[in-house]
């Protein structure tokens, strides 16, 4: 998992399937369309999408196998937690077609991070993550994100 700025400075020692990606998520508009939208085929596209962050918490984190999740937030603020992929139970197992299983929170060795607009958040195979999660300040709120998925 890498949480970092959404700056030339940070994103340009990523590869050319990343800068594509990074570049597509700082063309977005705070407006952006909801849905799905192409930026290379099926290797590389992205969805917008808009929520409430109100959840306490979470009891099954998902995972990717075939993807990478480039994760940004357009506007408003959301908790995410973040575990190793390692040990943990499976709740549902893995659908090939979404492309996710889900795995079940465990009691420890799980960090909080706060996606706010300028940061975004890479989750790669190893990495169950889940969001929606209230922010630091306990107050619910509507969050527009985008993730692009990255085929490996």
């Amino acid at each position: 998992m890498i949480l970092d700025k959404l700056t030339p400075e940070v994103t340009v020692s990523f590869n050319s399937e990343f800068q594509r990606a990074f570049d597509a998520i700082a063309a977005l508009p705070p407006d952006a369309p909801l849905g799905k939208f192409p930026i290379d085929g099926d290797a590389i596209f992205g969805n917008v999408m808009e929520y409430d962050a109100d959840l306490p918490s979470a009891d099954s984190l998902e995972a990717h196998r075939e993807y990478v999740d480039i994760q940004a937030v357009i506007s408003g603020c959301e908790t995410m937690l973040w575990a190793n992929i390692d040990g943990l139970e499976v709740t549902t197992a893995y659908q090939p077609d979404k492309d996710v299983e889900f795995r079940r929170t465990p009691a420890e060795g799980v960090a909080r991070l706060e996606l706010v607009p300028g940061l975004f958040a890479i989750f790669y195979p190893e990495d169950c993550h889940y969001g929606k999660i209230l922010p630091a300040s306990g107050k619910p709120g509507k969050v527009r994100k985008v993730v692009v998925k990255v085929k490996l």
